[in-house]
């Protein structure tokens, strides 16, 4: 689409580091009925996350677009080299949006990643990033348009994206946005006790889990419980025998702990499927299990938001993780050349990415199967007698549910296993139902 483009580096009150922004104007934008799309990255993919989900719908339907990245992006630091990068995505010595020095006493061929190491819990900054960059993006149409009235400006985003974008409805005292769209939003519902009635029964709002919550203990469950749930018609089920041993390990140190009973690998499976019904996963959620530990869903996610919740630093890992590239024995390594000037355009922002894993202490690969699930018990302990940084976290990423007075449409699938439908959108909803919203 041609048309206009501009990168910068955002800085918002509360936040240490600043946010990735681009704003594209199409050279067709519709002056007539004038629209900008405000679209926050997933997960915590770069300033570009969101073209996917938005951005080419709006640029074709002649809207501008502003993405943010919401404080993660492509923050990767390589510390013994210095490395980092702009905002534009090449390696560089510094950069101001993720400057930060290799502290004394860390290892060799650690990588230090900005959405788990900035200390910012950028999630409780999300709605923030979202209307500064909703702002930015208005700035940069009256440059080009200054005669420009009455914007239509719109947030749409999927997961932690979808998260932000109601986040950011919460937060919009200034009235700037007209509408929201939210996908699949990985949202802490208010602790209000809203009834939510769903095709599986009823229960309250206030007895959704946090992500971390239920993100932890499915890491430890699912790898076991794919052993007995995952049927021939289910995602990825033929690589089952694959996977089969690193799952049978896995299910060893579960019972080995006495977290599930069972003699035998099919007991101890069976035992962990029984324990992820507890979870209030939908049935259709529970047909991926063998995807999510595949894929290994958990720990790329539980470990570096565990570690942006805990604001910890870079040095400092809960459960002895670091990020590191690794050789072929499992040992960290440095990155090359290629390796640095690729991550932009192939990483995530979570490891493991592009290349990235998670080490141990001693800078060997955690790979699946004993080894992930010892770490998963360390990070099960660590949420069921959490440190009180964690729990101040926890009330910042809170949702409130008060939401102007704006159309705000969620959409989200039964069978999404990472976000499950009953611990995010519907008791969001129920609240902001029983608080008067249409």
């Amino acid at each position: 689409v041609p048309g206009y483009e501009v990168l910068s580096w955002r800085t918002i009150d509360g936040a240490k580091h600043p946010h990735g922004v681009a704003v594209l104007i199409p050279d067709a934008f519709n002056t007539v009925a004038p629209c900008l799309v405000v679209v926050p990255a997933s997960a915590t993919r770069g300033v570009y996350g969101g073209a996917g989900v938005a951005g080419d719908w709006a640029l074709q339907r002649g809207c501008a677009v502003a993405y943010t990245d919401k404080g993660g992006g492509t923050g990767f630091v390589d510390l013994d080299m210095g490395t980092a990068y702009a905002v534009t995505g090449e390696a560089v010595p510094q950069s101001p949006g993720f400057d930060i020095q290799k502290p004394d006493g860390l290892a060799s061929n650690r990588i230090a990643v900005k959405h788990a190491h900035s200390q910012d819990n950028p999630e409780a900054l999300w709605g923030k990033m979202v209307i500064d960059a909703a702002k930015s993006g208005l700035e940069e149409l009256l440059k080009r348009h200054p005669d420009l009235d009455d914007v239509t400006v719109v947030a749409a985003g999927i997961s932690n994206g979808g998260a932000a974008v109601l986040h950011a409805a919460e937060a919009d005292r200034d009235g700037v946005l007209d509408a929201v769209v939210s996908g699949e939003p990985n949202v802490f519902a208010p602790n209000v006790d809203a009834p939510v009635s769903t095709p599986e029964g009823r229960y309250l709002a206030s007895e959704a889990r946090a992500f971390l919550d239920y993100a932890t203990l499915a890491g430890l469950l699912q790898p076991c419980a794919a052993l007995h749930v995952t049927q021939s018609h289910h995602p990825f089920a033929d690589r089952l025998d694959a996977r089969r041993n690193s799952f049978i390990d896995h299910c060893a140190v579960l019972a080995e702990r006495g977290l599930i009973d069972g003699d035998s690998a099919d007991t101890r499976a069976q035992a962990a499927a029984v324990a992820m019904d507890a979870l209030s996963f939908t049935d259709s959620a529970l047909s991926l299990t063998f995807m999510n530990a595949d894929f290994g869903i958990w720990q790329q996610t539980v470990i570096t938001m565990a570690s942006a919740l805990g604001r910890r630093a870079v040095g400092e890992p809960y459960c002895g993780v670091d990020f590191a590239f690794v050789n072929e024995a499992g040992n960290a390594r440095p990155a090359t050349d290629g390796e640095r000037a690729t991550l932009f355009a192939r990483s995530t922002g979570m490891v493991p990415t592009a290349g990235t894993v998670h080490v141990d202490g001693e800078g060997r690969h955690i790979e699946a199967g004993a080894a992930m699930a010892k770490t998963f018990l360390c990070y099960h302990q660590w949420w069921t007698a959490p440190d009180p940084v964690l729990r101040q976290s926890l009330k910042e990423i809170r949702s409130t549910g008060d939401l102007p007075d704006i159309p705000v449409a969620i959409v989200h699938g039964r069978a999404d296993s990472l976000i499950p439908v009953n611990h995010s959108s519907r008791p969001y909803a129920a609240v902001v139902r029983l608080g008067g919203a249409d």
